[in-house]
């Protein structure tokens, strides 16, 4: 993604977003991301645990796979983890997050 500012012009890869991502789930209490030799099981290829697809406009899409501590509410603690990651990426990147898809594919049984 390029943006363009006064003095030049700024590229943040997908790499970078999906670093964002990775460190909004882990400060998210009660979530983790999923390992990928599950994530390989579940969907039967190689997907990653964060999917970054850029729009037009800085638009930006997001999919991620994680686990759940065992005894949340999901669908409430879902909803905070969206809240944070979409906040983490446009304090840092003023990117327009358009979508933050969560797949929940695991229980936790310890303290996340």
């Amino acid at each position: 993604m390029e943006m363009i500012v006064d003095s030049g012009s700024v590229k943040i890869s997908s790499e970078v977003i999906a670093s964002i991502v990775n460190i909004a789930i882990e400060e998210t209490e009660g979530f983790a991301l999923a390992p990928q030799n599950f994530i390989n099981k579940v969907f039967s290829k190689n997907e990653s645990a964060v999917k970054v697809t850029m729009g037009e406009r800085d638009d930006v899409y997001i999919t991620t796979t994680v686990c759940v501590k065992y005894g949340l509410v999901i669908k409430d603690e879902a909803k905070k983890l969206q809240s944070n990651i979409v906040e983490n990426l446009e304090t840092m990147t003023s990117l327009n997050i358009q979508e933050v898809n969560i797949n929940i594919i695991s229980l936790l049984k310890e303290n996340v």
